[in-house]
């Protein structure tokens, strides 16, 4: 697991909007529209939770296609680097703060001694976050001081699929093995939801009883799977359902009460 603090700046009651992408899958053509939207929102932050590039290589054969491959990277040996240097010119504008990585990665780790989105995280010069971890979003009043504000994500690549329950079970599971947490984050099976749920705990104070609000968030995917046409993809042969095209954004406003104020919304935007 990976641990890391980002500060934010901003002014009070100024709402800061935090989209979290993962399994994009290399979908550049529905990804990078996206994207410019959600970069044109105030104070905008993007997170990634892995799998960014279609990493289906020669030795992983029980997925691989030639022609599936995406078309500027066919015939070249350093295949790798060429992704990697494609994703920068493709996704290196907008404004990461964290990169984490997923399962086709890890595979890519495994079979070559080489992390895509490690490398990736080191030209953007943003945090790498692995597998797993929590990511703090500290907010800072713009005149420099580091302000009481604070919002913890806990997040995972994905650890289940499940077109129905949307891997909200082993979510909840896992999640619930760790404190201090105000939104869940993970991807991997390409469903995009969010479960607004309640949770009790004891004031430091006066020995009152508070209720908080927190969320599980299932962070969709950019890669269409059913594409008329083409040569069919591991998504069709498998028969898996059509996913939404989409990713949750989270808006966090701190008030001066000290409180933040959270709200998750899912679809396009």
């Amino acid at each position: 697991m990976e641990c890391h603090t980002i500060d934010l700046d901003g002014r009070v009651g100024e709402p800061h909007h935090i989209s979290i992408y993962s399994d994009i899958h290399d979908a550049s053509d529905t990804a990078v529209p996206h994207m410019r939207r959600r970069a044109d929102l105030p104070n905008a932050s993007f997170i990634c939770l892995g799998d960014m590039f279609d990493m289906i290589v020669p030795s992983d054969n029980r997925r691989f296609q030639p022609s599936r491959v995406k078309e500027t990277l066919r015939g070249h040996d350093d295949f790798i680097d060429r992704a990697i240097e494609d994703g920068l010119d493709t996704y290196g504008k907008f404004p990461w703060r964290m990169l984490g990585t997923g399962n086709h990665c890890h595979e890519v780790l495994k079979r070559h001694f080489t992390n895509p989105m490690a490398r990736l995280a080191g030209k953007l010069r943003v945090p790498f976050g692995g597998f797993s971890g929590y990511l703090r979003f500290r907010f800072r009043l713009k005149n420099g001081r580091v302000a009481r504000w604070k919002l913890n994500l806990l997040y995972h690549h994905g650890g289940s699929s499940g077109p129905v329950t949307k891997g909200l079970p082993w979510a909840q599971r896992f999640a619930n093995g760790f404190a201090d947490w105000d939104i869940f984050a993970y991807g991997h099976n390409h469903q995009c939801h969010a479960h607004h749920e309640a949770y009790l705990h004891l004031a430091e104070k006066h020995d009152t009883i508070v209720k908080k609000s927190r969320y599980i968030v299932n962070c969709g995917t950019f890669l269409d799977g059913y594409e008329q046409g083409q040569t069919p993809s591991y998504v069709e042969v498998k028969g898996y359902r059509p996913v939404a095209i989409a990713a949750p954004l989270v808006t966090a406003t701190p008030h001066r009460d000290g409180r933040i104020r959270i709200s998750v919304t899912v679809g396009e935007l």
